[in-house]
C-alpha cells in the first residue's frame, strides 16, 4: 500500500502560558486522535505534547491516510475543523510535510 504520511508541527505564541499550553495541548491530542476512528481513510492519527529540551516545536501531529484523497477529505471534514480551532490563534509557525510510503 502507497500510503500517505502528513506530519505537521506548530509552536504556541509566546502569550501563551506553560498551563494554558498544557491544556490546549491535551484536548488537542484528544481530539485529533479520535478522528482516526471517525473518518474514512486515517489510518493513523497521533500527537506529540511532550517534546524533548532540544526541540523547537511545541506540538507534532504525525498521522497517515489511505491514498491523498483520503488526506483532503480529513483536512476539509468538519470534525477535523473543530479540532483544528482548539489552536487557532495560539500558535504560529506551523510546518507540515506530506508525502507517499
Amino acid at each position: 500500500m502507497n500510503r500517505i504520511r502528513h506530519i505537521v508541527m506548530w509552536s504556541f505564541e509566546s502569550s501563551v502560558s506553560d498551563e494554558e499550553r498544557n491544556v490546549i495541548a491535551k484536548k488537542f491530542k484528544e481530539e485529533m486522535e479520535q478522528l482516526e476512528n471517525e473518518i474514512e481513510g486515517v489510518l493513523h492519527v497521533h500527537v506529540q505534547t511532550q517534546p524533548l529540551d532540544s526541540s523547537n516545536r511545541h506540538l507534532l501531529l504525525d498521522s497517515s491516510f489511505v491514498d491523498e484523497k483520503a488526506l483532503m477529505a480529513y483536512q476539509t471534514h468538519q470534525k477535523h475543523k473543530e479540532a483544528a480551532s482548539l489552536i487557532k490563534g495560539k500558535v504560529r509557525d506551523r510546518g507540515c510535510f506530506d508525502y507517499q510510503e
